[in-house]
């Protein structure tokens, strides 16, 4: 392999090189990476030996940088998803494709999801969130929130029906309720608006 005496292996991918850890192409036993250092994929080499691999060099480095730290960190107004994902497709790292995150829009804005327990998601705006002035959205979407998030970014909320999260997005959105609600004081309770 192209594995230099230092432990580190050599790789060309569309035409950037990548000095990697052997360590840390191993680290998802299921991938490409395995099976190539393996021997099981048969792999060409560059003039300096690094294995020549046909993948975008500028995307790969965040599939590296996955792989390094097991965790997807994307610059800010990343836009590639399609080729991120193409590339976790292509060196079989599941775990990459569950966390990658498309943001979403809504009316042109980036949407916020919502997740309730019973797994049903609500994308809307952060603007629209953020009208419910002191509210538990409010709250929720500063930076000092300790909601939990799921590996696509939505905020899970405990204890909340999707027909009340419903009523409480609507209401947010066109300033009144749409559908009558039976105990309208959990709405307020819940969220602190209305």
């Amino acid at each position: 392999m192209a594995e230099g005496q230092d432990g580190y292996v050599g790789l060309n991918v569309g035409g950037r090189i990548f000095k990697t850890s052997r360590t840390t192409l191993l680290a998802d036993p299921d991938s490409f990476f395995s099976a190539l250092l393996d021997g099981d994929i048969p792999s060409a080499r560059d003039d300096q030996g690094n294995i020549l691999i046909d993948q975008d060099g500028e995307i790969f480095r965040h599939v590296l940088n996955f792989m390094r730290y097991r965790e997807l960190v994307l610059p800010e107004g990343f836009k590639e998803y399609g080729a991120l994902k193409r590339q976790a497709d292509f060196f079989q790292l599941e775990s990459l494709k569950s966390s990658i995150e498309r943001p979403m829009q809504v009316d042109g804005s980036e949407a916020v999801g919502l997740m309730c327990p019973d797994g049903k998601v609500f994308h809307t705006t952060r603007e629209i969130l953020m009208r419910g002035e002191n509210s538990y959205f409010t709250r929720m979407l500063s930076k000092d929130s300790t909601v939990a998030r799921d590996l696509q970014g939505n905020y899970y909320l405990k204890g909340i029906s999707s027909e009340l999260l419903q009523q409480a997005i609507s209401y947010l959105t066109h300033g009144g309720i749409l559908t009558p609600i039976d105990d309208f004081s959990v709405l307020n309770n819940s969220y602190g608006i209305g």
